[in-house]
């Protein structure tokens, strides 16, 4: 097979793999047709449950939702602040929701006892109410239209359960259906209900009912695989809804797979068995989704959807038969076309392997040009990306390896142009320059710091592989720093005897320093030997300058020299040398010298301090070892040479006292270390043996020592702060030592005892005295720290009582940028101060509404009046013209004149009957500006509520004057809406009236031009003056009840001037400002409109006329924009449904 062509595989392979392919496909159809066909309808029967029961879901998650938007907007409104909520708007609540929602039966809400106004007293066997008075109000549309009626059955225990559960519960519900009795109707339902919470305690219920006949007919309706069926089952097994009526509230079954089933439900589970119907025997599948309805998911639902399995199976028969057929006649087409496929496969195969052998090789320059758009086609384009991505990588690399090469080791590659592997091949790449990088600028830093002369500290960063061998290296290159910087500072303070060691056999630095180190101990050798000739008195001896090379040679002649310019003046030193060599040591010689010889002078004197200072050293470690301070030693240091040796051999000695005292060192380290030993039982000569006693003594006091502390560690522990120590038991610096223990835990107990003290009184609500006692260090600062505690509170309490007392205007002063409690004071001040300014100004915009508004009603009243009077001249008009016209019937002579006075009259008539029409519409206007007035007071007065529930206990009195100025509101709009109403009908009627004037003029203008006519125009004329009379007197008497409106409208407006003053008295109680500032307006409340634009009236009013005494009604009022609330929280629980 190797040497068998590509092409011919293909066939081969192919041909074979498709004809086992059909003859599995074959016998797999054949076998598995009626299992995939049940799973296929099973997984559309699953879909088709879950697909309405989202359905069932939304209906009942909208009255869930309804019930508990209700359920908000009470609480909101009970919570609000209001005195009393109002009954009637949440019957109107109630209905609204109701009517919004067709498929509601009802919406209901039951309250405790008193919990909602605690006025159930005054409604006892109300209409809408039973014999208790609770507000329990059903609303329901069980006769075609909204009624209300009192809930029933909700203080039955064995029928209460849709207000006892959730009352008790405190969580939203859905009940199982039933058949509910409705002003005597049968209805099958089910409840949805939701609590009422007013202050975390349940005070009632909401609830919505909702008709099943909805989920009946959608249940009907659907028939899964032509002969299935579906059907709503509720939490306790029950069928909600079902094809068949009848078996409707029945048990859904009781076998084992049922009672399964059923539990599957109550926890919200889906459930799938295969039940066998009774009659033939067939398998059908029931599968049962769970239905969960929003926070009430404690009692949840479930859609039921049963498959008969004989149809589904069906199909699977005849799809086995097709299939069949279909496979045997695509194997032979099959097998054709694999001949064409293959060939046209081959071809571009071979060029796709020529240019991929090609890249292999290295080689680019080739290009793939098969442009077919099938599988080959995208395979030699993907060869081209594949050329393209490897020459962008490639040309990546190139410039990383530039940069690199170049000393830009910031560079990285962009691995954003690429994806997948070559990707991770870059970002490999900028790992690995990243390890690279980060080592060599660790190196750079190092190197750079060794070139400025600074030794850093050793490298402790771990690293890999050759970069830890960089590492290495960098610190043994750090430590050789550090160690020729040691031994230049030896040298350089005189220790030629340190030892430099040769890291290897080309450590030329080392080996150039220890060379140094030979010559310069081969110059003081030479040095030395000079020095003693010259003690010697051997002025003739002079250093071998050539033993020495360079610039020893040069320091060594220099010496010679030195020692010859020396030989004259040295003898004046020779007395103090010779006092010297006795050991008198002299005194610094004090003559005045010339050049070197001062210079003599000079080291003469330091070889008598070199000589006083070794003295003193070697006095100071005699009186040491006398003192038995065995681990003191001579400082060579501050000495060289021989003196340096003289000092090294006092040490020696020293140190052959330290062997029988290094047992003492031990227990002396163990002691510092808190280790106490037992006593050294060691026999010992001498002092040494002294050394001993004393050592044990020093155990046995450390040790009772010890225990004192650990005894008023533990009494300060268990806060018995008075215990002290026994000082008595010790003696010496021991004793100062308890001492000063007791004296510390003093120190502590009285600043700690006062702080607990201070802190006490202030938990208790007490403002004490400022601390007054000096304390030292941090005790002081606590002091301070209390006394700022104590003139916080006190300032508080001053603040606290000037709020008391009304005076808004202080201000707390803020004690840092920190200080939280100060800024939150500060901020709830501001925030009443603007309360009270907004109050203030709400109340300064009734009392002027109320005055205009009173104006306007008395203005009203006034033009009321008139236009009673002008209606009663018409009706004595039109009664003189009627009796005009039965005159003109008696005489007929007499017809010209009085047409002409009727004609005159009618036109006055019809004058006034145009200004009652025209007072009619400014009646109307002003109605209009009156509601609007009684809308904005509404307004106000709710903002005033709203800003009392701020104030808290101070606005109290404040929200009562804010309802009653809510009621006059209601009161004011309810008596402009019928004045409105008595408005309209009388412009009705007024026009009616000028109509009539209007076509009453051209007759009596056509009975003075046609005398003859006047008999039969005069029974016409009777007739109509009839009517025209009938209706100006209806026009009197609309105008009478007007004027009595209009006075009631007055009245109202002067009531609500009374509460509006009430208003400014109450908030006056609040001091914000000086009095000139609370006349201001503030900025965001809007100040009143003018609503009177005739300036004589103003002016009018300024002056204290009484409106009684305004003659004519000026123009038009000006329209007033009312105050807009803007939008708060609460508004989402108004929404309707």
């Amino acid at each position: 097979m190797r040497n068998v062509s590509l092409r011919a595989k293909m066939l081969l392979y192919l041909c074979s793999i498709m004809s086992l392919a059909f003859i599995f496909t074959i016998s797999f159809v054949t076998m598995n047709a009626r299992e995939l066909t049940k799973s296929q309808a099973l997984r559309e029967a699953q879909e088709i449950a879950n697909r309405y029961s989202s359905v069932v879901k939304s209906e009942i998650e909208t009255a869930l939702d309804a019930a508990r938007t209700l359920a908000n907007a009470f609480e909101g409104i009970k919570a609000s602040g209001e005195m009393l909520p109002s009954r009637p708007i949440f019957d109107a609540m109630l209905k609204q929701v109701l009517e919004k929602n067709t498929n509601f039966m009802g919406v209901w809400s039951v309250w405790e006892p008193n919990a909602l106004d605690g006025q159930d007293a005054l409604f006892v066997n109300e209409w809408g109410y039973d014999e208790t008075g609770r507000y329990v109000p059903y609303w329901n549309r069980a006769t075609g239209f909204s009624e209300v009626e009192p809930m029933t059955n909700y203080r039955t225990p064995d029928k209460n359960d849709f207000y006892a559960k959730p009352k008790t519960t405190g969580k939203e519900m859905v009940f199982d259906p039933q058949v509910y009795s409705i002003s005597g109707s049968n209805v099958l339902m089910t409840r949805v209900v939701t609590p009422i919470f007013f202050q975390e305690q349940v005070i009632g219920v909401v609830g919505v009912d909702v008709m099943l006949t909805t989920f009946e007919l959608l249940v009907a309706k659907i028939k899964p695989f032509d002969t299935g069926s579906v059907a709503l089952i509720s939490y306790n097994g029950k069928y909600a809804a079902h094809p068949d009526s009848k078996i409707v509230l029945q048990d859904v079954g009781t076998s084992p797979d049922w009672t399964s089933a059923k539990m599957a439900i109550q926890a919200g589970e889906s459930f799938t068995f295969v039940d066998t119907t009774e009659n033939s025997q067939s398998e059908i599948v029931r599968i049962i989704v769970p239905i969960k309805f929003g926070d009430a998911d404690e009692t949840p639902w479930a859609f039921l959807i049963n498959v008969p399995m004989n149809e589904v199976v069906k199909s699977a028969i005849k799809l086995t038969t097709i299939s069949t057929t279909i496979s045997v006649i695509a194997l032979i087409i099959v097998v054709g076309i694999i001949f064409l496929i293959t060939g046209s496969i081959t071809s571009p195969l071979n060029q796709i392997v020529t240019i991929a052998n090609s890249i292999a090789a290295g080689d680019f320059s080739g290009d793939i040009n098969i442009r077919q758009k099938d599988e080959i086609g995208r395979l030699a384009e993907a060869f081209r990306n594949m050329k393209s991505k490897i020459d962008a990588v490639l040309q990546e690399v190139n410039t990383l390896i530039q940069a690199a090469q170049q000393g830009q080791l910031q560079e990285r590659a962009n691995t954003k142009n690429f994806h997948g592997r070559w990707q991770h091949l870059l970002a490999g790449v900028n790992n690995l320059i990243n390890a690279f990088v980060a080592p060599i600028n660790v190196t750079s830093d190092y190197l750079a710091r060794l070139s400025n002369g600074e030794i850093p500290e050793p490298i402790t960063d771990e690293y890999q592989g050759d970069f830890n061998t960089i590492k290495k290296h960098l610190n043994m290159l750090v430590d050789a720093t550090g160690s020729t910087a040691h031994i230049a500072e030896e040298i350089a303070n005189g220790n030629l005897d340190i030892e430099v060691k040769e890291r290897s056999a080309d450590d030329r630095l080392m080996k150039a320093l220890n060379l140094m180190i030979r010559r310069l101990n081969d110059l003081l050798r030479e040095m030395r030997l000079l020095i003693q000739s010259v003690q010697a008195g051997d002025l003739a001896v002079r250093g071998r300058a050539e033993a020495f090379e360079g610039g020893w040679r040069d320091m060594v002649s220099g010496a010679n020299a030195l020692i010859e310019a020396f030989v004259a003046p040295i003898m004046m030193t020779a007395a103090s040398l010779e006092r010297i060599s006795k050991g008198d040591m002299p005194e610094t010689i004090s003559a005045i010298y010339a050049g070197d010889f001062n210079q003599i002078k000079h080291n003469m004197n330091t070889l008598i301090d070199t000589m006083k200072s070794l003295l003193t050293e070697i006095n100071g470690l005699i009186e040491a070892v006398k003192n038995g301070q065995l681990d003191k030693r001579g400082h060579t240091e501050n000495f060289v040479g021989d003196w340096r040796e003289l000092v090294v051999g006092m040490n020696n000695v020293i140190e052959a006292f330290a062997g029988p005292v290094s047992v003492t060192a031990t227990y002396l380290e163990r002691i510092a270390q808190g280790d106490i030993p037992k006593g050294l039982d060691v026999e010992y000569q001498g002092d040494f043996n002294t050394i001993k006693t004393n050592l044990n003594t020093l155990i046995r006091t450390m040790s009772s020592i010890l225990q004192e502390i650990n005894r008023l560690i533990v009494a300060v522990q268990a806060g018995q702060l008075a215990t002290r120590g026994n000082t008595t038991d010790f003696v010496g610096e021991w004793q100062e030592l308890v001492i000063g223990i007791n004296n510390v835990l003093e120190a502590f107990v009285q600043p700690i005892g006062m702080a607990a003290s201070t802190i006490d009184v202030i938990a208790k609500g007490g403002l004490p005295e400022k601390i007054t006692q000096h304390y030292n260090g941090d005790f002081n600062q606590i002091k301070d720290n209390l006394n700022l505690l104590i003139d916080a509170t006190t300032e508080i309490t001053r603040v606290a009582k000037e709020m008391a007392n009304g005076n808004l205007m202080i201000e707390f002063e803020e004690r840092s940028s920190q200080d939280a409690l100060m800024q939150a004071l500060n901020k709830m001040i501001r925030k009443m101060k603007d309360a009270v300014k907004d109050v203030k100004t709400i109340a300064f915009h009734i009392v002027s509404n109320s005055e205009q508004l009173t104006a306007s009603s008395e203005n009203l009243s006034q033009a009321v009046s008139e236009q009673a009077s002008t209606t009663e001249e018409v009706s004595a008009s039109m009664e003189q013209m009627a009796t005009n016209i039965r005159q003109n019937a008696e005489n007929a002579g007499k017809t010209q004149k009085t047409a002409e006075q009727s004609k005159v009259y009618a036109e006055e008539s019809g004058k006034v009957v145009a200004e009652t029409v025209l007072s009619m519409k400014q009646i109307t206007e002003k109605i209009m500006i009156i509601e609007e007035i009684s809308m904005q007071t509404r307004l106000l007065s709710l903002n005033a509520t709203i800003e009392a529930a701020r104030a808290q206990e101070h606005g109290k009195a404040f929200s009562v004057v804010a309802a009653e100025i809510r009621k006059l509101a209601d009161t004011t709009k309810k008596a402009a809406e019928q004045i409105n109403v008595l408005a309209n009908s009388n412009q009705t009627i007024s026009m009616q009236a000028g109509q009539m004037l209007t076509t009453l003029v051209p007759s009596i203008q056509q009975t003075a031009e046609f005398v003859t006519e006047i008999s039969a125009s005069t029974s016409e004329q009777s007739t109509g003056t009839g009517h025209i009379n009938y209706a100006i007197q209806q026009l009197d008497q609309i105008t009478q009840q007007n004027a009595v409106v209009a006075e009631d409208v007055a009245s109202a407006a002067s009531s609500l001037l009374t509460y509006a003053e009430q208003l400014q008295e109450s908030i006056s109680f609040f001091k914000i400002a000086r009095e000139t500032e609370d006349a201001e307006q503030p900025s965001n409340i809007p100040a009143p409109t003018a609503r009177n634009k005739d300036p004589r009236k103003a002016e009018r009013l300024k002056g204290g006329r009484k409106p009684s005494q305004i003659k004519q009604i000026p123009g038009k009022l000006a329209e007033e924009k009312p105050v807009i609330i803007e939008k708060d929280d609460l508004d989402e629980e108004f929404v309707r449904y």
